[in-house]
């Protein structure tokens, strides 16, 4: 064999050798890279759980009557809740192979994991905080009322139709802010719960909650039967509006 056939045999072989070797990195690049579908799906789930937070930090933001210092440390923890979402999942959008969009992916729903603690939290501060502005107006309302009955005679034929109703729409407010307590006296576990009762507690939360509105409704129905006969009995006198605080 000449040195020229040799060289051109060995360069031939050189060639092969480099386009299978080429063609095995390719095949091993394309069989290690990441998901498009994974990638694409997870991110999706990624921006819909900020989205959620989202949601929730602005009703955080509208709550009428929650304290500025509590508001603006809710809505602060939220917003680095939120920050710290959407960094895993633009982390998830650069995985270049499926190993580690396997871990990015593992790591989003570890943390979401263990956001839902948070958000049952963040989400029964919202409720809480509206039964409770509703209380605190049927309150205000009351006690204008509590004034008005006092004027009655002692003899007015109304009376005692009129106490029987003051009565009942006491007693109801008075339901409703026990089970209003009993709520917050619950959501004030699920911070510091084990993992296991999260779920029962925020449910039996929401129950007493649930309890409250229904107070809240008859005590409205109380106090629009206690206007109407005020007005007939004291038709010269202020009586509280007639449009009862709605339902929060």
């Amino acid at each position: 064999m000449t040195r020229r056939t040799t060289y051109a045999t060995m360069l031939s072989l050189f060639i092969m050798f480099g386009i299978a070797a080429t063609s095995s990195a390719q095949n091993e690049r394309a069989r290690t890279a990441a998901d498009p579908d994974q990638q694409t799906f997870a991110s999706v789930i990624g921006q819909r759980m900020a989205a959620y937070l989202q949601n929730i930090r602005s009703s955080l933001e509208r709550s009428a009557g929650l304290p500025d210092t509590e508001k603006k440390n809710y809505v602060g923890r939220v917003a680095k809740d939120i920050s710290s979402l959407q960094g895993q999942t633009a982390a998830i959008g650069r995985a270049e192979d499926q190993a580690l969009l396997k871990q990015r992916m593992q790591e989003l729903r570890d943390s979401w994991t263990k956001l839902e603690r948070s958000v049952k939290f963040y989400v029964s501060v919202i409720l809480s905080n509206n039964v409770r502005f509703a209380i605190e107006r049927l309150e205000g309302i009351e006690e204008k009322t509590n004034v008005l009955v006092s004027r009655l005679p002692d003899d007015h034929q109304n009376r005692e139709a009129i106490l029987e109703l003051q009565q009942e729409f006491s007693d109801h407010l008075t339901a409703a802010r026990d089970a209003y307590r009993a709520a917050q006296d619950l959501f004030g576990k699920l911070e510091s719960a084990e993992n296991a009762s999260v779920q029962s507690i925020f449910k039996d939360g929401q129950d007493k909650l649930k309890e409250a509105h229904t107070s809240l409704r008859q005590a409205r129905q109380s106090f629009r039967s206690l206007l109407q006969n005020l007005k007939q009995s004291l038709p010269y006198t202020a009586t509280p509006s007639s449009t009862a605080p709605s339902q929060p």
